[in-house]
């Protein structure tokens, strides 16, 4: 049984009365829809009988990878091992682990979705091989230098959004993110451009994107003034457990298929607003804390960077509502920016990550434990050795895709047609270097083998289960991807061929 009551396996009582009917809908229903249009949207969705149109969720995380312990060892059908070690305790574990058993060991967390995994090795960023330019030409596939904003090309995710974007949709693309203006400096939080020259930010609010998104998709509900958020809430938790004889009446009217997609999405809005404490209850472990956009407490987590852990699970029900709801086609989540050593007083303050277990240098951060040898650190007297940067860095981008596992489980558990919401959304893992190497201080901001991740459902339109080996601009990946989402763009940035392969 789910929390709000709901059963799928049997009807609770007998069906209510088919008298009339609107596009195959009860009058209750269409009374519901008429009257509100967060109802008018879930009942759009529950009656889709076949699949949805196409989705993309860009995942941006900081400062790379460490590639050793990244990439496959051979072009072919991709595997991931399940079975290596989740121990990352200890200061020796790198090199306790066989070679062997190094690679792909940071994509653990994913393993079960390595047949819809799709690596390319080998592409590379033509343009200089610094934060804010690797950052801002990223996603445009342009090839910058420098620190202004001398490109036009639009990003893939505007790209695409002008594609997949429909009239029930609120926007194209939905931007959001965490932590962004405490570690960076100019240029690096620039990761998404528009069609014209301007890059487009995230809120780097989640809690107010989530308002945004139920108040664009709800309609007008009861506190709609500013200072009456609480009272808003309410009131739409007080129309969510009223749904029971709506669900029974979709399910007399469309079938028992169309009732269960009603209940997850009902149940997706219902992880956004209900409190924490309830949040328990769900049985469902891939969900995590739920948080409550009333509670001051994750209030406070928008600005202080030690809250990384509470608040990322709301971030992931937050893009999957998005997508759910039909909010937006795409979605993009920014993790952090990249950039800056944050160093106070001789102490290093970059805390984002001082939640792991097992981290050893706590404060470095991402970027401070990628520049081991940086001025500032020696000279505040840290001394961070290369054999310490590449665990903690390791620990950290497992973190990282073990959050991703919860999206793709999130994705997968939400019916969509006659299938999931995995089923038709593709997920493009970027970062702006593909370095440093695990072994050496050398060459911290490469721009070559980007480790660009994609994964995509069953029906999306790309070859995934495969790792490929090419020698191409990231341009001319970013140009294939934005092909086989059906744009008609001729180039993205020095991007003018599109790769073999990749496209279903």
């Amino acid at each position: 049984m789910s929390r709000l009551g709901f059963r799928r396996e049997a009807t609770r009582g007998s069906c209510l009365s088919r008298r009339s009917f609107v596009m195959g809908m009860p009058a209750v229903l269409c009374a519901a829809a008429a009257g509100n249009a967060l109802w008018a949207r879930l009942l759009r969705r529950a009656l889709a009988q076949q699949t949805g149109s196409q989705r993309l969720v860009v995942w941006y995380t900081a400062d790379g990878t460490v590639p050793e312990w990244f990439w496959p060892t051979r072009a072919g059908a991709l595997t991931i091992r399940s079975d290596r070690t989740d121990d990352l305790s200890g200061t020796d574990f790198n090199q306790s682990i066989p070679n062997a058993d190094r690679p792909t060991f940071i994509l653990q967390p994913i393993a079960a979705y390595a047949d819809r995994a799709l690596l390319v090795h080998g592409l590379t960023n033509p343009g200089q091989g610094d934060h804010a330019p690797a950052v801002r030409s990223m996603l445009t596939g342009e090839a910058l230098s420098g620190e202004q904003n001398e490109g036009s090309s639009p990003s893939l995710d505007t790209v695409v959004g002008d594609v997949l974007a429909g009239s029930n949709h609120v926007q194209p693309v939905f931007r959001t993110g965490v932590y962004g203006n405490r570690v960076s400096y100019n240029g690096t939080r620039d990761v998404s451009r528009s069609a014209g020259r301007s890059f487009v930010e995230p809120s780097w609010q989640p809690v107010a994107d989530a308002r945004q998104v139920l108040d664009a998709v709800g309609g007008d509900v009861a506190g709609s003034e500013p200072g009456q958020l609480d009272t808003r809430r309410v009131s739409r938790l007080a129309m969510l457990g009223s749904v029971r004889d709506r669900v029974e009446a979709l399910r007399c009217s469309s079938g028992t298929l169309a009732s269960q997609r009603l209940e997850a999405y009902v149940e997706q809005i219902a992880q956004l607003e209900t409190l924490e404490n309830d949040a328990r209850e769900n049985a469902n472990p891939s969900v995590g804390p739920l948080i409550d956009p009333s509670d001051p407490t994750f209030g406070d987590a928008q600005s202080d960077i030690r809250q990384l852990s509470q608040i990322a699970p709301f971030v992931r029900d937050l893009a999957v509502t998005a997508l759910a709801l039909d909010y937006a086609p795409v979605t993009t989540i920014q993790w952090g920016a990249s950039g800056e050593n944050k160093i106070e007083g001789g102490r290093l303050t970059d805390y984002r990550y001082d939640f792991l277990p097992d981290l050893e240098y706590p404060g470095a951060g991402d970027h401070g434990l990628a520049h081991p040898e940086d001025g500032a650190f020696q000279d505040a007297g840290h001394r961070i050795t290369a054999a310490v940067s590449t665990r903690d860095r390791m620990r950290i981008f497992r973190w990282f895709f073990g959050q991703l596992s919860g999206l793709l489980d999130r994705l997968a558990a939400i019916p969509d047609g006659d299938g999931s919401l995995l089923d038709t959304t593709t997920v493009l893992c970027v970062s702006e270097f593909g370095g440093p190497n695990a072994n050496s201080t050398a060459a911290q901001h490469s721009t070559e083998n980007l480790p660009f991740l994609l994964i995509g459902g069953q029906y999306t339109p790309f070859q995934t289960g495969q790792f490929l080996q090419v020698d191409r601009s990231h341009g001319d990946y970013l140009l294939t991807l934005a092909r086989g989402f059906g744009s008609d763009v001729g180039s993205m940035g020095v991007g003018d061929r599109t790769i073999d392969g990749i496209i279903a």
